[in-house]
């Protein structure tokens, strides 16, 4: 139990910025990004300057760390790997109708593709990272992920963020969520489709 003292030194709020990776060659964990990809996260680095973030995490995906590299290595931060951020395993076997199964996952969050992971289960990891965020202490953080699992996060705090805003994402897209005692409650659009 955490005592009054502890909590009044405490703040209950934060922000974060989740990022979707810039432009990848691919969906392998070891895929890097494009030569876009790669101008983009330079680019990146400048506009994540401008909005105060003091720490920064990352899916382990080679994708995301190459998004954030320009901007941690400019602002002598570390980088924070939390596995928990990686993307969302729609499914073991390649699957010629993936994009029915993302779209059934937002009308129903239970449901699975063969031997793949709900978007209720990638949702529920996606908010124990946002917990660690939140108990690490920062009062503004990156998280840099990927499209699914960012989209699960939004979704929980807006239903109407559902399949057809998950598609207009661009790579990179950012929003600015307020997190309260480590729960996200409400998000803004730092940038819309590519």
């Amino acid at each position: 139990m955490v005592s009054v003292e502890r909590l009044e030194g405490l703040s209950l709020r934060s922000t974060i910025i989740l990022v979707r990776h810039c432009e990848s060659s691919g969906q392998a964990p070891e895929a890097p990004l494009t030569a876009k990809g790669l101008a983009d996260a330079r680019d990146l680095a400048q506009r994540l300057a401008t909005l105060g973030v003091e720490a920064v995490y990352s899916s382990p995906y080679a994708r995301a760390v190459q998004t954030i590299e320009p901007f941690a290595a400019k602002q002598a931060l570390p980088i924070n790997i939390e596995p928990r951020l990686r993307e969302r395993l729609l499914s073991a076997d390649a699957l010629d109708d993936w994009l029915d199964h993302v779209r059934l996952s937002f009308d129903n969050l239970d449901h699975r593709a063969p031997g793949g992971e709900t978007l209720r289960e990638a949702q529920m990891r996606g908010l124990a990272a946002l917990q660690r965020v939140f108990d690490d202490g920062a009062a503004s953080a990156a998280i840099v992920s990927h499209g699914n699992l960012l989209s699960s996060l939004l979704h929980r705090m807006d239903p109407r963020f559902g399949f057809e805003a998950w598609r207009a994402m661009a790579n990179p897209a950012l929003y600015r969520v307020q997190l309260q005692h480590g729960v996200p409650v409400t998000f803004e659009v730092l940038s819309k489709s590519g």
